[in-house]
This record gives C-alpha cells, sequence and structure tokens, in this order.
C-alpha cells in the first residue's frame, strides 16, 4: 500500500456531506485520499493519533468558509480560449447570418495558426481559470490532433501531451477524451481545409492510439466528435470498443438544427436515433448538448440513464437553443456542465442558465424543481457527483471517506453569498456564486489555490499574451 506524502485536517464552518451542509465537522485527507470526514472531536482524535505515531500533519480552520468537493468539467475545448471576445460581432460584413457555422469557420483559422507551444500555453491559461473557479477535474474533449495540413507530428501525441503538460501545471484532473473526427461531413468523405488538423489516418489509428495512452495510465474516454464527422461504421467499432473496455462515451448530439438535417438525409435516423440502433445509449454514455431532441429521444436517454453534458453558456453564445432540461431531467437523465468554447467559465453559472433559458421560453419561474431541498441537491450533484460519473470517475464529486481529496473552500463573507444560511447555501452558490467566492482549493491535497491566488497565475498571464500578440500579427 502507498504511503501518504501529505496529510490535510480542515475544519470549516460549513462543510458539504451527504447531500447538505454540516456545521460542527472535520475532513483529514492525504494525496491518496480522503481518511476521515466526521465531527471536529472525532477529527482531531485522529489527528492527535498520527502525531503520536510521528506522522506530519498540516491543520487549518477555515473561518466563514465552506467546504465542497470540486467541481467537475465534463466538457471542454481548451483551445478555443484563445478566441474568446474575438467572434462577437459579425465577422462577413453584413453579407450573411451570423451563427454557429459562421462562427465554426473563425473557430477553423485559430486552431490551425496554433503552434504546439500555442496550444499549451492556451490550455495552461483556461485550466488555472477553471481551478480559480472551483473546478478540479476536467474532460476536455480534445480534437486538435496533427499539423494544419494534416500529416503527423514526429511524436503523433505531440499536442495531446501538451494539453497533458498544462493540466499538470495548472493542478487540475484531466480526463481525456481524445476525439475521433474522420471526414468533412455528410457526403463529403474526404477532410479539407482545416479540418484536415483534426482527422486521424483511420479509426485503428485512433484505437492505437488510445491503447498508446492508456499503457501510459493516461484515464481517456471514446470520443467519436459527432454523427456528422464519422461514418455509422466506425461509430459501431467505437461504440463497441467503449463498451469492452468499460470507459466513458462521449459524441456530440443535436446541437444544431442542421446537423439533424443531415443525420436524417444519411441515415433516415435523427442522430440520438442513431445512437440508439448503436446499442451507444448506455449509463456511461455522455451527449454533447442534446439540445435539438424529440419526446421519443427523450425518453429513449432518460431509460438508459443517459448523461447530458449540458453547456447552456457556449449554448446561447452561438445561438443553438434551449435544452429541454425539465424534460429530460424527468424522464431519467443525468445533468453535467461545461465549459465547452471557454467563452466563460463558471460552472454555477451554466447551472443556473440550465433553469433560467426555461424560464425565458415559458414565461414562468421555478420549472425544473418543486421545493427548495432537492433543487439545491440535485443542484449540487450535478456539478460534482454527475460529472465524476459521466467521465468514469465515481471516487470523485463527494466529501467522503475514500473519496479523491480534490475540494475548494467557499468566502461565506463575499458579497455574492452574504446572509446564506445552511438551508439556502445549496441554492446561493447556483444562483448567486462568483468566482471570485472560490477561496482555497486543494487537488490531491495539494493545495492549489490560496487566497483566490493560483500558484501558476503569473506564469499563464505571460504566455497567454505571447499567443494573443502572434495571433493579432504583433
Amino acid at each position: 500500500m502507498a504511503t501518504p506524502q501529505l496529510l490535510l485536517a480542515l475544519y470549516p464552518d460549513l462543510l458539504w456531506h451527504q447531500g447538505t451542509f454540516r456545521s460542527g465537522m472535520g475532513l483529514l485527507a492525504s494525496d491518496l485520499g480522503i481518511l476521515t470526514v466526521d465531527s471536529i472531536a472525532v477529527v482531531e482524535e485522529e489527528v492527535a493519533r498520527r502525531r503520536q505515531r510521528g506522522e506530519y500533519v498540516s491543520t487549518r480552520r477555515l473561518v466563514h468558509k465552506a467546504l465542497l468537493p470540486g467541481f467537475i468539467n465534463t466538457h471542454s475545448h481548451a483551445f478555443q480560449r484563445a478566441i474568446r471576445g474575438r467572434t462577437e460581432y459579425p465577422a462577413t460584413g453584413g453579407s450573411q447570418q451570423e451563427n454557429f457555422w459562421s462562427w465554426r469557420g473563425l473557430m477553423y483559422d485559430a486552431a490551425t495558426r496554433l503552434d504546439p507551444m500555442d496550444v499549451e500555453a492556451v490550455a495552461q491559461a483556461v485550466f488555472v481559470e477553471m481551478v480559480k473557479a472551483g473546478i478540479t477535474r476536467v474532460g476536455e474533449f480534445h480534437y486538435l490532433h496533427h499539423r494544419p495540413d494534416g500529416t503527423l507530428y514526429e511524436d503523433p501525441d505531440e499536442l495531446t501531451n501538451r494539453i497533458l503538460r498544462a493540466a499538470a501545471s495548472a493542478g487540475i484532473k484531466v480526463t481525456l477524451l481524445r476525439s475521433f473526427y474522420q471526414r468533412q461531413g455528410v457526403g463529403r468523405p474526404q477532410p479539407e481545409g482545416p479540418q484536415r488538423i483534426f482527422c486521424d489516418p483511420s479509426v485503428e489509428f485512433y484505437l492505437e492510439t488510445l491503447e498508446r495512452l492508456r499503457k501510459r495510465g493516461i484515464q481517456v474516454g471514446v470520443t467519436p466528435h459527432s454523427v456528422r464527422a464519422v461514418t455509422r461504421e466506425n461509430l459501431a467499432i467505437l461504440v463497441d470498443y467503449a463498451r469492452k473496455n468499460n470507459l466513458p462515451f462521449h459524441i456530440h448530439a443535436s446541437e444544431q438544427p442542421r446537423e439533424i438535417e443531415e443525420c436524417l438525409q444519411e441515415h433516415g435516423r435523427r442522430p440520438v436515433e442513431l445512437l440508439a440502433d448503436l446499442d451507444a445509449l448506455r449509463d456511461k454514455t455522455t451527449l454533447v448538448h442534446a439540445v435539438h431532441v424529440n419526446e421519443g429521444e427523450i425518453r429513449a436517454i432518460g431509460k438508459a440513464g443517459v448523461s447530458i453534458a449540458s453547456c447552456p453558456t457556449t449554448e446561447r453564445n452561438l445561438g443553438d437553443g434551449i435544452v429541454p432540461a425539465a424534460a429530460l431531467l424527468q424522464a431519467g437523465a443525468f445533468f453535467t456542465f461545461g465549459t465547452d468554447s471557454q467563452c466563460q467559465i463558471c460552472l454555477p453559472e451554466d447551472a443556473r442558465q440550465l433553469e433560467y433559458h426555461l424560464r425565458l421560453k415559458n414565461l414562468q419561474r421555478c420549472l425544473m424543481f418543486q421545493d427548495q431541498v432537492s433543487a439545491g441537491r440535485t443542484f449540487l450533484q450535478m456539478l460534482t457527483v454527475n460529472g465524476a460519473r459521466s467521465l468514469g470517475q465515481e471516487q470523485e464529486g463527494r466529501l467522503e471517506v475514500g473519496c479523491s481529496s480534490n475540494f475548494f473552500s467557499l468566502n461565506l463573507e463575499h458579497l455574492s453569498l452574504a446572509g446564506a444560511s445552511a438551508d439556502s447555501l445549496p441554492l446561493d452558490i447556483v444562483f448567486s456564486f462568483e468566482n471570485s467566492a472560490v477561496s482555497d482549493v486543494w487537488v490531491e491535497a495539494q493545495e492549489v489555490v490560496s487566497d483566490g491566488y493560483h500558484r501558476a497565475e503569473k506564469q499563464a498571464l505571460r504566455n497567454l499574451a505571447r499567443v494573443f500578440k502572434k495571433l493579432r500579427g504583433g
């Protein structure tokens, strides 16, 4: 058995445990996991015993603070941080309607201008920003793989390694959702133009890559980009591989009406219907977006216990539409949240928009839940436990013995949360939280953020400034 290198005891004013905030509790953790969650007296007794055995235990009172498991970000494209704020105006001189597809062209242009060092710099900056927002694990839906002309780097895992190094420097855990991108789209079997940077030579190459990464101990998911980017034949191969290896399966699905139209044209089935035909709707499956789903698809998603990686901040930014969250939740879907295009990093903001978008559409309030307790508990589960489930990390998302030591503290005297009680705090976090309320963040019991400051923040700012200067032509 491995020996803990760090021992840490924390005593917050409030601690999130078994679905509620509790006072008078403490936590003893190591870099290997949480050892004790109990009353302060019990934790102090355990600390005393360990000190008598000669072990060093760091202790800390978290006055006016609440302790929570780290938020889990289930859908991220780190490199898209490079275009934040640079696509919020008509780029075509008014000659065409701006939408997802015109935005995609700008995103492609940026992707082809980033060299490996740039990719690492942008990823480091966005990962630092995530950790400062209480996120301790990210599902990085990584589809930037090759040189702009589609040829392989000398090390075919060059850009993957850059992402992993960026995550390590930021202190965030990463599940690599290394994406398979095969073709331009329906009726366009070959990658063209900037899409060549995303496309692997074959599905065999992709599976060999996953095997190579898994042998290195890297946590991965099986990740076809979408039904438009992968043929039915290869989707079936990937579904089978994920099932046989008990791996998470993530895929973009039904984000845009055009995607559905093209799927009907090619397969005579809508995207979620096609995935159902392939037996891809399972409890380890996560559908990213699932905005444009019909009643039959909603029932199928719920019955299978599928997760939804909902990204309302990005979806409203791109004009995607409004996910039918209440219907999906009632059917049995498991909601999680992702920062996707990185236009904003704040998972509680995504949680609140899940409800707020429905309010705008239906001209009503409080549409997803009927009472304070179930609303607060379920929203926080979406931000933590559900995200862990989606990424195959069931030992995360909870402050319980045996779980990972990834957690953060909230400043209860922050103006956005001032006046919150133990009962009201879950919904205060969802509907009032600001990132600056995050005080301290620990990943594997190591303090990465202290009083709001990240250890790699200055380096990340310098590196990002260099990339932006390059993109501006400076």
